[in-house]
């Protein structure tokens, strides 16, 4: 599991982000964001809701829904935002601190 990577939630199939540092891979829970499709999610936030394509899909990082999950309720890899690394960063940083 590495930072960036987008996973299945294992019960009903959200889009998670994995925020968590990889120096802390040995814990058995992860810190994820959940993408949710533009159609269900709350009106993004400037810089704390980057909007991101996947499959041809639109969504939006739903930070403020921050959670902690354990790693056997992940399924599959699905992708990586490894390329969209400052925008993931600047969302959990305006989150967190405020800008």
């Amino acid at each position: 599991m590495a930072k960036y990577d987008v996973y299945y939630a294992k019960a009903d199939k959200t889009l998670l982000v994995d925020c968590q540092a990889d120096i802390l891979e040995l814990l058995d829970t992860r810190v994820v964001v959940p993408l949710l499709p533009v159609a269900d999610a709350p009106k993004p936030a400037r810089h704390l809701n980057p909007l991101i394509e996947l499959g041809g899909e639109s969504y939006v990082m739903a930070t403020q829904f921050l959670a902690s999950i354990s790693v056997r309720d992940l399924g599959d890899k699905i992708a990586t935002l490894s390329d969209r690394n400052d925008d993931v960063n600047r969302a959990l940083d305006t989150l967190i601190t405020g800008f």
